[in-house]
């Protein structure tokens, strides 16, 4: 029997997210604006695997429980109207979607009852955007999202083995989170894999077997 599930990730949501550095205050402005305040809105920076896209994904799940007309940037062109507006890797943004991320900005700027939820990697005046966009990000409230230390990413691979009804020896989460990307989309994967590999090779989910499943990734680079 497998011990993790391997059909779907975890849905993002307030339940399972991670204590990064500086998260606790944007997690309570995306609360806030996924329930229908906060406006204009908020802009979340940090480098990747820090919990943006997450929170984003938390806070549009949040805003059509609680009611709250929301829609992603990517399909708002086939939306009529909407009061949450959601964008992440903003700096990625092509011009179309610029333009309709600066008019829905204006609005919400402008006092009408519509805010924003954008992730980007730099602070709001680094991004390479149009001049009038970045300006209006600008006035959006700030939150960083820091780099969670080696011991909060254990504990949360940990957590998240919990979640999924195991115990994983904390041995095993710190050889995954020293050796596999830092995110915990990767972690869970990683995770994952390794159980797939221990069954496959009819052994338990250990240090050693972790250490086989890292070697055999390594001959396959």
């Amino acid at each position: 029997m497998h011990l993790f599930p391997i059909d779907q990730i975890e849905p993002p949501s307030f339940d399972n997210l991670d204590p990064a550095q500086g998260q606790a205050e944007a997690v309570r402005l995306v609360r806030q604006i996924a329930a229908g305040g906060g406006r204009p809105g908020a802009y979340l920076w940090g480098d990747a695997g820090f919990g943006k896209s997450h929170l984003l994904a938390a806070g549009m799940s949040m805003a059509k429980l609680t009611g709250v007309e929301a829609a992603w940037l990517a399909d708002s062109k086939d939306k009529q109207q909407c009061n949450l507006l959601a964008a992440d890797d903003v700096e990625k943004l092509g011009e179309a979607d610029q333009q309709r991320l600066f008019a829905f900005l204006s609005r919400s700027l402008d006092g009408e009852a519509a805010a924003v939820l954008i992730a980007g990697s730099v602070p709001a005046r680094m991004l390479s955007l149009r001049a009038d966009l970045r300006t209006r990000i600008e006035q959006l409230q700030p939150v960083r999202l820091g780099r969670l230390a080696d011991a909060e990413m254990e504990r949360a691979l940990i957590a998240y083995a919990r979640r999924c009804g195991r115990e994983v020896n904390v041995r095993i989460t710190q050889l995954l989170v020293h050796n596999c990307p830092r995110d915990m989309v990767s972690l869970a994967k990683a995770l994952r894999s390794v159980d797939q590999f221990a069954i496959a090779s009819d052994r338990s989910l250990s240090v050693g077997t972790v250490r086989s499943w890292l070697a055999s990734r390594s001959q396959l680079l």
